[in-house]
C-alpha cells in the first residue's frame, strides 16, 4: 500500500498534534503542525501521513460533513501542496529560513519522501531546531497541458510566495535553499529576477546558500532526445518544459550566466546522481542517466561536490536518518546554517556600504552607520543615526 499525505490548512492555533493524531488515527510521528506565518491572528498547517489513499480519503470525506473540533470550523484538506508549506518552526527562535523547491513532474512533499518518511518533516527539524523548513510547490507536471506557466513564471511565484510569508521582523533572516533537479534552476533564476525590483532585491542579499541535487545546470541529453520528443507528442505532454532542459540550451546559459555574475559568492554544495533512472519498467535499454555529472556541476567557486549512488528519482528522498547519503545533504545544511547570520549581516553591510549617499557621508565625517542589528529598520530598510 502506497502511504498519502493531506494538507491542511486554516487549523486553530490552539489544535495540538495530539488532537491532531486523535481525529486522523494515526501516529503523531506522521504528522507536522505549524504556524502558517509569523503574525499573532495566523492559523497553523498541518501535514499528516495516512498508511494508505482510502485511510486518507476516508478522513477527508468525514472532515467535509464533520470536521472534527481541532480542525476549527472549515479546514482546507489539500494534496497538491502547492505554495509554501511550513513544516516545521520555532517562532521566533528562527534564525534561518529553509525552503526546499523540488523538480519537473515534482511534488511538494512526496518528492521528499521514502515511503510514509519525509526527512525535511520527520528528521531535519530535531537537528535544526532554530529553522522555519518549508516546501515550495508548484505545478511542474508535464502531464497538465491546461497549464501554460513558463519556468520564470515558476520563478516568479516562488519569489511573491517567499516575500508573502515573511514578516516586517524576518525579511533579514537568511535564507538557505534544498533543489533537486529543475528546483535549482528556478531558484537560481528567482534570484537573478529579485535583483531588478527593489521590493524583491532584498531576498537575494539575505540568500546564504543552496544545496543542489541532480540540477541540470546545463541542461539533460534525455530531454533532447528525438524518441522522447515524438512520444511527448504522442502522449500529449508539456513539450516546452522539456525542451526548456535541453542540453545547451540558451535559456538555461543565460539563467547560469546572470547567476555567475551575481551570485558568485553564495554558499553552494552540489551533488550529483551515478545510477541510471529506469524510464520504462519492462526495457532495460532506456535506463538513464538524467543529469550527467558534467551539466550537476556549476563550477562556480570550491562549492563541495558529493557523488551519490543514486538515480534521478530517488537522490533527495531518504527513509532514515542514519543513511550515510542523508548525513552528507544533512551536513552540508547543517554547515550553511551555522554561518549564515553571520555571512548575510555581513554582506548586507558591504552592499550598505557600497551606496552612494553612505559612500558620501562617510567621506565628509558625517554620521556613522548603526551596527547591523539595529541598522535595519522593519521595513528592511537602511536606517542612520
Amino acid at each position: 500500500m502506497t502511504s498519502t499525505t493531506l494538507r491542511l490548512t486554516g487549523i486553530p492555533r490552539t489544535t495540538t498534534r495530539r488532537e491532531l493524531s486523535k481525529a486522523a488515527g494515526v501516529s503523531t510521528d506522521c504528522i507536522s503542525l505549524a504556524p502558517t506565518d509569523s503574525s499573532h491572528n495566523s492559523v497553523s498547517t498541518a501535514t499528516i501521513t495516512f498508511g494508505s489513499k482510502r485511510a486518507a480519503d476516508k478522513f477527508r470525506s468525514v472532515q467535509r460533513f464533520k470536521p472534527a473540533k481541532c480542525l476549527g470550523k472549515r479546514p482546507n484538506i489539500d494534496t497538491e501542496f502547492l505554495g509554501l508549506t511550513v513544516l516545521s518552526t520555532s517562532g521566533d527562535q528562527d534564525e534561518v529560513d529553509l525552503i526546499a523547491v523540488h523538480g519537473l513532474n515534482g511534488h511538494a512533499f512526496s518528492s521528499w519522501a521514502s515511503g510514509d518518511r519525509m526527512w525535511l518533516r520527520d528528521f531535519l527539524p530535531a537537528q535544526m531546531p532554530k529553522t522555519r523548513i518549508m516546501t515550495y510547490g508548484y505545478n511542474s507536471s508535464v502531464w497538465d497541458k491546461t497549464s501554460t506557466t513558463t519556468i520564470p513564471e515558476f520563478a516568479q511565484g516562488l519569489l511573491w510566495a517567499i516575500i508573502n510569508k515573511r514578516g516586517r521582523k524576518e525579511c533579514n533572516r537568511p535564507i538557505i535553499f534544498v533543489c533537486h533537479s529543475l528546483g535549482g534552476i528556478i531558484v537560481k533564476l528567482a534570484l537573478n529576477t529579485a535583483l531588478e525590483d527593489t521590493q524583491t532585491a532584498m531576498i537575494s542579499t539575505v540568500t546564504h546558500g543552496i544545496v543542489f541535487l541532480a540540477t541540470p545546470h546545463k541542461g539533460s541529453d534525455l530531454a533532447c532526445n528525438s524518441f522522447l520528443g515524438i512520444a511527448a507528442k504522442a502522449l500529449g505532454v508539456r513539450e516546452d518544459l522539456i525542451l526548456a532542459l535541453c542540453m545547451n540550451s540558451g535559456q538555461l546559459d543565460d539563467i547560469e550566466n546572470d547567476f555567475r555574475l551575481n551570485h558568485d559568492g553564495l554558499d553552494l554544495a552540489t551533488f550529483y546522481e551515478t545510477k541510471k533512472t529506469k524510464i520504462a519498467r519492462v526495457v532495460s535499454a532506456f535506463d538513464h542517466v538524467i543529469v550527467e555529472r558534467s551539466s550537476a556541476l556549476l563550477n562556480v567557486g570550491a562549492d563541495p561536490r558529493y557523488p551519490l549512488e543514486r538515480d534521478h528519482k530517488q537522490i533527495c528522498k531518504f527513509a532514515c536518518q542514519h543513511d550515510d547519503d542523508y548525513k552528507a545533504v544533512c551536513n552540508q545544511i547543517l554547515r550553511m546554517a551555522e554561518v549564515a547570520p553571520h555571512a548575510v549581516r555581513t554582506r548586507a553591510i558591504k552592499k550598505a556600504l557600497q551606496m552612494p549617499q553612505i559612500s558620501t557621508m562617510i567621506k565628509f565625517g558625517g554620521d556613522t552607520l548603526r551596527s547591523y542589528s539595529s541598522a535595519w529598520s522593519d521595513d528592511c530598510t537602511l536606517k542612520l543615526r
